[in-house]
């Protein structure tokens, strides 16, 4: 959901914020030189390159190289998934984590007061990378292709959940052009005959 409020242009950064007057100014409130945009506090701000360069990714975000946080995301996944092969997954999971780490450190910044620390920053996302990539392994070991007969493959994409447990998928999409939003979400749940419910909320 962060990812997708980054992208869509409606986190609550400074120069949001004070557009509809509930900000005193627009200007970044950890380096208080440049107004904060979405690719200022998550790019731009001199911690957060520092963060970015300092990760695994070793990125350098520049005013060149950035010109808006959705095109500099759909570029950098492109070049991850077109340069790291059978890692691409690791990467794509660091890139996410390095994203939430920074606008993580900037809030508690700003409503704790903690001091600002691009090492900090480094060593959460990388912790917050390995336990998504651990929890998930089995799920992506289990949906590699698996041979049947010759010339033929299954791809397993949806595993139902345990005995006396409920599975949950949901979706979000946005319009916008209209602005117009809708969610959905499905529930399974495991009955003795092992029939499936499905229940649309």
């Amino acid at each position: 959901m962060f990812l997708w409020k980054a992208v869509h242009r409606i986190l609550p950064v400074n120069t949001k914020l004070y557009q509809r007057k509930n900000a005193l100014t627009p200007t970044c409130s950890i380096c208080q030189e440049q107004d904060e945009t979405i690719e200022h506090a998550i790019l731009l701000c001199p911690w957060t390159r520092a963060v970015w360069f300092g990760s695994s990714l070793q990125i350098v975000p520049t005013v060149y190289n950035v010109g808006s946080f959705e095109k500099w995301m759909m570029n950098t996944i492109d070049k991850i998934k077109s340069e790291t092969g059978n890692e691409q997954d690791k990467f794509l999971c660091n890139l996410g984590c390095v994203c939430w780490c920074i606008w993580k450190a900037r809030n508690q910044h700003i409503f704790q007061q903690t001091k600002i620390n691009p090492q900090k920053a480094i060593i959460y996302s990388e912790q917050l990378a390995a336990e998504y990539l651990n929890a998930t392994k089995d799920f992506n070991r289990d949906n590699k292709p698996i041979g049947g007969r010759i010339g033929e493959s299954r791809r397993i994409i949806w595993r139902p959940p345990p005995h006396n447990r409920a599975k949950v998928n949901t979706d979000v999409a946005f319009h916008s052009e209209t602005g117009m939003a809708a969610s959905a979400a499905v529930m399974r749940l495991t009955r003795k005959n092992h029939y499936w419910d499905n229940i649309n909320i």
